[in-house]
């Protein structure tokens, strides 16, 4: 239909309502390409930003992974301990947790 009327306007340059028409309907044409071609551009956005924060959401995850491992050693009982005689705190046996000193 394009073609057409393209072809009638070249024929008959002097029509004003087949030129109007052409003029409106490459206008349309346009708006419609360029319609697409941001939508395109924004899905590549779209694609781009979602690829970086896949990446920082490993990084965060493995971040995560780190400190739970640093923790778990950080509340290891055998370590805590070791740390608590190396301090020269005693380790209570008896029935009470409290031990009583005679001050001087």
């Amino acid at each position: 239909m394009l073609l057409q009327l393209f072809r009638e306007v070249l024929e008959n340059p002097a029509a004003p309502e087949t030129q109007s028409l052409l003029q409106a309907s490459l206008g349309l044409f346009v708006a419609g390409l360029l319609f697409y071609g941001w939508q395109h551009y924004q899905y590549i956005q779209y694609g781009y930003k979602m690829e970086t924060a896949q990446k920082k959401q490993d990084q965060l995850i493995q971040r995560r992974n780190v400190l739970r491992l640093h923790r778990e050693q950080l509340q290891n009982p055998t370590r805590v301990e070791s740390m608590a005689r190396d301090m020269g705190m005693v380790k209570l046996t008896g029935a009470s947790d409290v031990q009583h000193r005679k001050l001087r």
